[in-house]
């Protein structure tokens, strides 16, 4: 939904009375149409209809720069469009000990609560490459940690790499 369809200014507004509020958002109660849009352009700002009338009342109305809050509501949703797109990665080793991964844990939940995707990974080196059914049973036990905070994705695997993706709830 764009913002030209949200709100209603200037002569979009058809109501005779509104309840009108000024741009330092006092309250100066319900006020015919025409001097609204008068004290509007006086002021060098728009006439916004920020509510719609419920119940057959007036709606209400508020003296500010339209511009602006349109450039405020574009960068607002571009924010929020990129901060879905943002993929965090925490690695670990199979060797890893309880005090360090309590700590990587931590980091993974503070980025799902953020909204940010988690590429999780644990990376094989070595002899530790030997050991593939206790690398995949520990990282698996691992990803258990995650399961009520995240929605873990396919794994992939290689030799010297286990990894998934982990989305926010």
């Amino acid at each position: 939904m764009s913002v030209k369809t949200l709100f209603k200014i200037n002569e979009q507004i058809r109501s005779p009375k509104v309840f009108l509020v000024l741009p330092d958002g006092a309250g100066a109660g319900l006020i015919n149409i025409y001097d609204a849009r008068k004290k509007a352009t006086e002021l060098g700002l728009d006439l916004v209809e920020v509510q719609p009338g419920k119940d057959s009342g007036p709606p209400i109305c508020k003296i500010m720069d339209y511009g602006k809050l349109k450039y405020d509501i574009s960068k607002k949703k571009k924010t929020n469009e990129n901060a879905d797109k943002v993929m965090k990665q925490v690695f670990v080793s199979p060797l890893i000990a309880d005090h360090d991964l309590s700590i990587k844990e931590k980091k993974v939940l503070e980025f799902l609560q953020k909204r940010h995707r988690v590429q999780f990974g644990m990376e094989i080196s070595g002899r530790l490459t030997k050991m593939v059914g206790d690398n995949k049973e520990k990282f698996l036990s691992i990803l258990d940690r995650f399961r009520q905070y995240g929605v873990i994705g396919q794994m992939s695997s290689s030799s010297k790499l286990l990894s998934v993706t982990i989305s926010p709830l």
